[in-house]
């Protein structure tokens, strides 16, 4: 009996110790989308720009985004490549893009010298990013699209989280023009877009 209360007292200072803070309660409560930030999180629901849509719980995020540099070469077939988004088109699921190159590690360091050869220090934050030849391209956006963007506009703490392609024109008008997001194309069209955190 001892040994079960004991056990008993264990798992509970564990599980009291183990949970992160609440972070949805800046979040307006009108509508949600569910969210992870880490491939083995569990879901949380969080309120999307115009709370009109709800995304089904998932246990993971930007499944495709590659760890490293984006490629060298684009091709609209398959593939993950960095770019900034232009404008997403409801009508016809178009979206307007421009490839760009997501540099880390020695890559940035040798792209941010050759550009800047007066400085001294390296990248800020070991990445650089670098323009790709070749002007806005447009993709057809998949209806089922995996849909992952920063949640840092609506509760002010960086974050990914599962959204709808419904909110990407809303999300694209509040952000910069020179924001990142991954996109990953099969068989020409897009089927998954992750924005990239950058602090």
């Amino acid at each position: 009996m001892g040994r079960l209360l004991a056990a008993t007292v264990a798992a509970l200072v564990l599980c009291s110790c183990s949970g992160g803070g609440d972070d949805t309660a800046a979040r307006p409560a009108d509508a949600t989308t569910t969210t992870t930030t880490t491939a083995d999180a569990a879901p949380s629901t969080t309120a999307a720009p115009d709370g009109t849509t709800t995304v089904p719980a998932g246990a993971d995020s930007c499944d495709n985004r590659p760890s490293g540099s984006s490629p060298a070469a684009f091709d609209p077939a398959s593939g993950t490549y960095a770019a900034h988004l232009r404008s997403y088109n409801r009508g016809t699921s178009e979206l307007t893009f421009d490839v760009v190159r997501w540099l880390s590690g020695q890559d940035a360091v040798e792209a941010f010298h050759r550009e800047h050869p007066e400085e001294q220090d390296g990248p800020p934050n070991d990445y650089y990013v670098t323009d790709v030849p070749g002007g806005e391209l447009t993709a057809t956006v998949e209806e089922d699209a995996a849909i992952w963007l920063s949640s840092l506009a609506v509760t002010g703490t960086p974050g990914i989280e599962r959204w709808t392609i419904e909110d990407i024109s809303g999300h694209l008008a509040e952000g910069s023009d020179t924001d990142v997001y991954w996109l990953t194309f099969s068989d020409g069209k897009v089927t998954e877009i992750c924005e990239q955190y950058r602090p």
